[in-house]
């Protein structure tokens, strides 16, 4: 869901329950429904959380089924989860993926940076682990053949070419995966009780958008179709029909 959503609302906890209605009645209010294994007041909290209609889970299947089948998306997409829980940037506006820049970030006032410093520290650390999950540490850039072996990994499992320009930071994105290592995870990593200062939420923004990127590229190239992962998870076609494509509530209107 984080993932569909471009971890849109990941700085929340989203806790997934399930819990039976006791006679499903759609004419009843949802007050009047009697659920199994809930106290009257955790009902009552059940109001601010979200509806999804079955058609849209079965809309993340593709991404379903890589997770169950892939270690490695699982837990590079875990770590990203992770990372905007910790720090929250708006990855539609920063990656220009809408013409329309509504979330424009900024850098905390002087009175909130003490603040926010461990927070975008854990986000830069759980971005790098990221790519680390994907691609493994950067190789010796002086050993060539290490050096060559390394970039055809990115073409081969994200279909990037390591040389283009990641343009969130004006250097080749191998470049930046050595600068994320070196410049900006290690710093995040190892205190030794110093106050890091210096650093700014632009960092973590390049920091998070690159791993976002390097994560979309993994799953792109590893996904099904979309029918082929329906099919593996054999979802009730029968079920989905019945869905009607207006059925809303407030909350998910």
């Amino acid at each position: 869901m984080s993932y569909f959503d471009a971890f849109e609302g990941t700085d929340e906890e989203r806790i997934i329950n399930y819990n039976w209605i006791y006679y499903f009645d759609p004419n009843l209010s949802f007050d009047d429904m009697v659920l199994y294994n809930i106290n009257t007041m955790d009902q009552k909290f059940l109001m601010s959380g979200i509806i999804k209609k079955a058609t849209e889970i079965e809309n993340m299947s593709q991404i379903i089924e890589l997770l169950l089948r892939d270690d490695v998306c699982f837990t590079a997409l875990s770590q990203m989860v992770s990372s905007f829980q910790s720090h929250y940037c708006c990855l539609i506006c920063e990656l220009g993926l809408s013409p329309v820049m509504k979330h424009k970030s900024h850098e905390p006032s002087i009175w909130e940076h003490g603040y926010f410093i461990p927070k975008m520290e854990t986000g830069i650390v759980q971005a790098c682990k990221c790519v680390e999950s994907i691609l493994g540490e950067p190789p010796n850039r002086y050993k060539q053949s290490r050096l060559i072996e390394h970039k055809k990994k990115w073409k081969d499992l994200l279909g990037i070419d390591a040389d283009d320009i990641y343009k969130k930071s004006g250097m080749s994105y191998l470049d930046f995966y050595y600068h994320l290592f070196d410049g900006l995870r290690n710093p995040s990593a190892h205190s030794y009780g110093n106050i890091h200062f210096d650093l700014e939420r632009k960092k973590t923004i390049e920091a998070q958008c690159f791993a976002a990127l390097i994560l979309r590229g993994y799953i792109n190239k590893h996904i099904k179709s979309y029918e082929e992962a329906s099919g593996i998870l054999n979802f009730n076609k029968g079920l989905l029909e019945r869905v009607s494509e207006n059925m809303s509530t407030k909350l998910t209107k």
